[in-house]
Parts: C-alpha cells; structure tokens; sequence
C-alpha cells in the first residue's frame, strides 16, 4: 500500500452496477411472473429469471434440440445457471414459488409408484417364479416364452423405480450417475445451497470424479465401472444445473476452472434490491401465478418420442453467423484463459437460453409445436442475453470479487468522510478508527478498496512499523459532504 510522493488533483471514480436481467426478452406470461415475484418479495428480477429458464429447460429438454445445418452444429437444450446473491435476498423462496408446480408432479409420480409396489411386487414374484422353472426345464420350445418373461420383468422392475427428476444439491456424483440412468439419463440439480453441492465436488466426503458434470453439460457417454455394485453407462446424459449460492461459496466451483467447470455456467451476480424500490403492497396477483403453473405443466408434459428441432430461419441466416463469429472474436481479445473458455462456450449457452424462450413463447402463445425457428429478433436477444453474461461472468471470475463488490466503494468512502467529519480529524484516519466504524468489511476488503482509491488520488495510506494511516486528499476536505461524495458514483449499466 504505497502512498502518493505528493499529492495530485483528485479524479472522479465512477463504480457501474452490475446490469439486471434483461426480462423483455421473455414472453408476457413469464415476464408478469418474473416481474410480480421480484416486486412482491422484494428482491432483484435476476433471481426469479434464473429460476425460470431453469425450470424451462427441465421442461423441454430432450423434446426440442436446436440444429443449425450451416454449422451441421447441434445443441440440447439444458442449462447449467450459477447465481451468486447476498443472504437474505430470497433465494430459497423464489426457487420453491418458480419449481412448485414440476415438485407437485414429481411427488404425485412417487406417490403412484408406492400405491402401486405391493401389486407389482407380488406379479413380479409370480413371473419370476415361472421363469425359473422354464430355465430348469431348459426345452427349445419355451425359449420364446422365456425371452418374453425376461422382458416383462425388467419393464416391471423399471416400474418400481421411484423416478426423481429434480433433486437437491446435497448428492454425491455417483448418486447423480444412478439417478440419470433410472431418468432416462435426464435429471435437473436445482437448489438455494449449492454449497452442499460444492462440498461434493471438493472431496470433503470422499475423493470423486467431477467428470459426470462436465460430460452431462453436453451429452458426452458416460461410464462408472464399479467392483461391488452393477456398473453405470450412460449414452447420452443431460446434466440442467440451477445453483443459488452466496458470493463467497463461489470460489469452491472456481477451483475446477482449470478442468473447464465454471466455465460451462451462465453467471449471474445481482446486486443487492435497490431501498427505494422497497415496499410491502406489491402483493402478486393470483393468476399470474396460475397462469405460469398451467404453462409450465403443458410444456413439461409435452410428448418426448422423438425430439423435434428448432433452428435458424433463413432471414436470418447472417444475423446468427454474425453473433455467433463476434463472440469467437472476442475470444481472441486480451481477456484471461478462463474468460476466453467461458467464451468458447457462450454461444452455445446463449442459443439454448434463446431456444428456450422462443419455445415457451410458441407453443403456449401461438399453439405451435413443430417448425420452429429463430428469427432475427431473436439473434437481437441473445445478444442482450450475451451483455449480461458475459459481463457477470467477469466479474465473478476476477481474482479479487471473491472480497468485495465494486458497487460498495461508494459506501466506503462517504463512511471516510463522516468518520472524518464527525471526529474531527482534520483528514487523518487511523486503521483502528476505520475498522471500528466501518465493520461491514474485512482487513482485505478494506486494503483493495484503499487500493483503488489511491489509484484516483482520493487518499493514500501510509504505515510506520504496525501503524497504518489513511490520509484524504486535501481538495476534498475543502468540498462540502455532496461534493466530495460525488467523487465515487455508482452508475448504473
């Protein structure tokens, strides 16, 4: 922390908040909801906008996929989706509001299956017992017989699997392989605690693979071979990721950047709900909440035999060649080895984040079902969609967010100047003083926020032996309080 020799005129820090979700780009029916959830509790739209595709790509993944013939490139529709928000700031609320009508579904499908299991069982028992006396018998003549007993046991077997497919975060990877494979090698991972989630990928339990994760981001075959239980193999799995974490917990999933993790995720880092939005009239209404619920179950309930496509309509052919070149153009730019994956990467999460929305608009507003595809309006929102990832991303993979976000600055500094003022300092602020009026922060916290603020000649900091001193710029002691706060704005993108 090396002070100025002397001191220069100070220079205007402007801080820009982080940009919120852009929610025009969904349809009406989800915008309302999305709009209402933030109003009525209070917190940032980013949060129920994550929850939203999640729960869309749950929906339609493996009964859509996109296919963009002049790339011959194919895409599943599933989403891994990263949000990182303060405590308190609902996220435990919004997912259980946006996944309540699919964990309605999932329970009534457990709940079958065990009303069921004494029947099944009992007929499972009786064809098992007939099957084995055809084998003793070992005749010719029963092999067609026994082919088909074989197969009727497996299919009644298959039905006593309790099919589960939205879980916690709180699973083991080899847990998330078995459940893929009794769910058609599909499962959605959506919890408000993903830090239980990380402690698995960390090894605090036991020492794993983290591969079943990077493979299921796109569909890659995937084999557990195990010596004490039956072995996995999985053709084509798809992993959808929905995990609400506070900032800190991030830096336990940026530890497997290295092996391209993070960088499968689309980030979002909201700041946090604005005070003078707050309010406590803003109840919902309760049919934008019944008209969401009904959507979502006619989606989810979608035939999936044979996936359909959507793709590329021809109009807008160069608008999509022209997104897709710009992003690997940006990759070739001076930004970091982790930030140049996460853009390999982008244009493929962007398409099916657009993908998604086009289809819940299509089918539920306009009752299409079959050739459908994106148009030049849609290109535009995926490169609004692109602007907000991409500059969230940033943010999270910086080496220092892990201690402060940049938007507090300003609140640092304004703290400078009362703890100043109000003791009369003439100035000149000792580290005790500050760390005892100013608790919000930490020791690193502080020391990067002195940091950048020397960087624009507001202060500087100098220490003799275990003494450290923070000194204001003489010109802003001559300002008024507004004017010398108006050094450090928070903008807003």
């Amino acid at each position: 922390m090396n002070g100025h020799s002397q001191w220069e005129k100070p220079e205007r820090l402007v801080v820009n908040r982080m940009p919120s979700f852009p929610i025009n780009v969904f349809p009406d029916w989800i915008k309302d909801f999305v709009e209402g959830i933030s109003k009525e509790l209070n917190t940032q739209v980013d949060l129920a906008a994550t929850a939203v595709l999640s729960i869309l790509s749950t929906s339609l993944v493996r009964k859509y996929k996109f296919k963009y013939e002049n790339l011959n490139w194919t895409q599943e529709l599933n989403l891994y989706l990263l949000l990182a928000s303060d405590p308190g700031s609902k996220k435990d609320t919004v997912l259980n509001r946006i996944y309540q009508k699919l964990v309605e579904l999932q329970r009534l499908q457990l709940r079958k299956v065990r009303e069921k299991e004494p029947v099944i069982l009992s007929e499972l028992d009786i064809k098992k017992s007939s099957y084995d006396k055809l084998i003793n018998k070992g005749k010719e003549d029963d092999e067609e017989k026994i082919k088909q007993l074989k197969k009727e046991i497996i299919d009644l077997e298959k039905s006593l699997f309790r099919k589960m497919f939205i879980i916690s975060g709180d699973v083991t990877q080899e847990r998330v392989a078995e459940l893929l494979k009794l769910n058609e090698e599909t499962l959605t991972i959506a919890t408000a605690e993903a830090s239980e989630m990380f402690d698995h990928l960390d090894g605090k339990y036991k020492v794993d693979s983290i591969d079943i994760y990077l493979k299921g981001w796109e569909g890659t075959s995937y084999d557990k071979l195990r010596s004490s239980t039956e072995d996995i193999s999985l053709e084509h799995p798809l992993l959808t990721l929905c995990l609400f974490t506070q900032p800190q917990e991030v830096l336990k999933l940026k530890k497997h950047e290295g092996r391209g993790l993070l960088q499968r995720f689309l980030v979002s880092v909201p700041e946090r709900f604005p005070k003078e939005k707050i309010s406590l009239n803003n109840k919902m209404f309760n049919s934008l909440i019944t008209t969401f619920e009904e959507n979502i179950q006619i989606l989810f309930e979608l035939d999936n035999r044979n996936a359909k496509t959507i793709t590329v309509d021809p109009n807008a052919w160069d608008e999509f060649d022209k997104f897709y070149l710009d992003i690997i153009y940006e990759s070739y730019e001076d930004v970091t080895y982790t930030t140049q994956q996460w853009l390999m990467k982008a244009c493929g999460n962007i398409i099916k984040v657009i993908c998604l929305i086009k289809l819940a608009g299509a089918i539920i507003d306009k009752n299409e079902k079959d050739y459908i595809s994106l148009e030049k309006e849609d290109i535009e929102k995926a490169r609004l969609l692109f602007d907000y990832y991409y500059t969230h991303f940033k943010k999270i993979a910086e080496e220092k967010y892990k201690t402060f976000k940049e938007s507090e600055l300003e609140f640092f500094f304004k703290r400078l100047i009362q703890i100043n003022n109000h003791f009369g300092l003439d100035g000149k602020i000792s580290a005790t003083t500050i760390n005892n009026n100013i608790k919000r922060f930490n020791n690193e916290q502080r020391e990067i926020m002195y940091e950048k603020l020397q960087e624009h000649k507001l202060l500087k900091v100098s220490q003799q032996g275990r003494k450290i001193t923070v000194e204001l710029n003489p010109e802003i002691k001559k300002m008024s309080y507004k004017d010398a706060i108006r050094f450090v704005r928070t903008s807003i993108n």
